[in-house]
């Protein structure tokens, strides 16, 4: 195009964002503002939710930070209350992403008086990006709060598995007569879940419909399986989906299944599976959660014919991917992975991070590895998983003391999640997780989830 206004630029920025894009959003993001075009409202909002989704938390403050600078221009009038902490925030070599300071201090909460829409933007693009209370700080400091405000905050703590924070949030939104919608509910149910908090999710699920008129719908039926599921309650989770108006979709099927893999109600488990796969052939996470069934029970024959089924069929099954966002940028680990520049070191901090494990007494949680291997070959694949390799390359990488976060694509494994614990006191860090249902945040060797996940 010889000439682009603001529509032009935030036609590419959304569409890379609906297409998943992140990197090439926030490039998008960087072009824009070094062109000379002034990054407004929307701009910002696509710009924080491409974060948001990302766990790209440094591009978060450096949008953060612009927003001070530029639109609110907070900066120069209140510089005795703002602190200031420069950061590199570049994707790509040493350019300074927006070309501002990231960190700002949220003392003044009338930097954002002009737009409610923004500043539940950065609540989200907080939470998401594992920094639970900052998102908190800013709700806290908002002057006025809508329906999408408490329902971010409510569903940022139930992502972290504060339930209870998320309930009293919850309480909080209900005294100011605000009206709670289907997403709202959504996400106190899942606070529930994540936390193992039955009785209130039982209560909130039927106020859902008794005091406020929603109808549940797929998601709300989807929690309260997860919620009986995880809970070991299998009869109920059944007796749910049999029930249930509306025909279960095969994220709750799959989340039943999960729960009788982890429960041994592997029967069971096998028959919904098969009859997932009669819906939805060419769906991979039902036929590894089959396959997975079968090597628990060690009939191998089975697993082989799965697997084989998956290849015949073209089904690929989704590889484990970890990532972890420096100040140069976003650096990702596959299962294994060699090919970074730092490999050999990274390496070394893991052999480390296995020789301090073993001193403590530490033996390999084998039972995730499905496959008919000896037990070493198993300790072996575990070792080199790809939120390990992002765990050591972070600890080679950064300053003592400054937390580490990671990204993951898929569900933690038992045996990463004890070796997180671990690695949290034996190096004196925290390490921030976010995997595909929600965050775990260890430090001194022990997780918030307390192990309840």
């Amino acid at each position: 195009m010889p000439e682009r206004n603001l529509i032009s630029w935030n036609s590419m920025l959304a569409g890379y964002s609906r297409a998943g894009l992140a990197h090439d959003a926030l490039r998008v993001l960087r072009e824009m503002h070094e062109c000379g075009e002034r990054l407004e409202e929307a701009t910002m909002v696509i710009g924080l939710s491409v974060c948001a989704s990302s766990g790209a938390l440094r591009m978060g403050e450096c949008i953060h930070g612009y927003l001070e600078k530029n639109l609110c221009n907070c900066m120069e009038k209140n510089s005795s209350n703002t602190m200031v902490n420069n950061l590199n925030c570049s994707m790509d070599g040493d350019l300074n992403y927006l070309g501002v300071s990231s960190k700002v201090s949220l003392r003044d909460s009338g930097s954002f008086d002009r737009s409610l829409a923004l500043r539940n933007a950065l609540v989200d693009m907080y939470a998401k990006c594992g920094d639970i209370m900052r998102a908190f700080s800013v709700f806290e400091r908002m002057p006025d709060r809508n329906v999408i405000s408490w329902t971010a905050m409510i569903s940022g703590f139930a992502l972290h598995g504060m339930g209870e924070k998320a309930l009293s949030i919850f309480s909080r939104m209900q005294e100011v007569g605000v009206r709670p919608n289907a997403i709202t509910f959504t996400g106190v149910l899942r606070a529930c879940s994540h936390v193992g908090l039955v009785n209130e999710g039982m209560h909130f699920f039927n106020v859902m419909s008794r005091n406020y008129h929603i109808k549940p719908g797929l998601e709300h039926y989807g929690c309260m399986v997860d919620l009986f599921g995880r809970a070991g309650m299998l009869e109920y989770a059944f007796k749910l989906v049999e029930t249930m108006p509306i025909e279960p979709d095969n994220v709750i099927l799959r989340s039943l299944i999960s729960s009788c893999r982890a429960y041994g109600y592997l029967e069971l488990g096998e028959k919904v599976a098969k009859h997932l796969i009669e819906l939805e052939p060419k769906d991979e996470g039902v036929h590894v959660l089959l396959s997975n069934i079968f090597a628990k029970a060690k009939r191998w024959v089975n697993v082989r014919k799965v697997r084989k089924a998956m290849k015949d069929n073209g089904i690929m099954k989704t590889p484990g991917c970890s990532w972890i966002e420096l100040k140069d940028g976003i650096h990702e680990f596959l299962q294994g992975d060699q090919r970074h520049p730092q490999s050999r070191a990274i390496y070394e901090m893991l052999e480390d991070m296995m020789k301090q494990m073993r001193l403590r007494g530490y033996i390999p949680n084998t039972s995730d590895v499905w496959l008919n291997i000896h037990e070493e070959e198993k300790e072996t694949a575990l070792s080199v998983h790809c939120e390990k390799l992002a765990v050591a390359f972070g600890l080679v990488s950064t300053r003592r003391k400054t937390p580490i976060r990671v990204m993951k694509n898929l569900r933690m494994c038992s045996d990463c999640h004890c070796v997180l614990k671990a690695a949290s006191k034996i190096y004196d860090r925290e390490i921030i997780m976010r995997d595909r249902t929600r965050f775990h945040h260890f430090k001194d060797g022990y997780c918030s989830c307390k192990d309840y996940w």
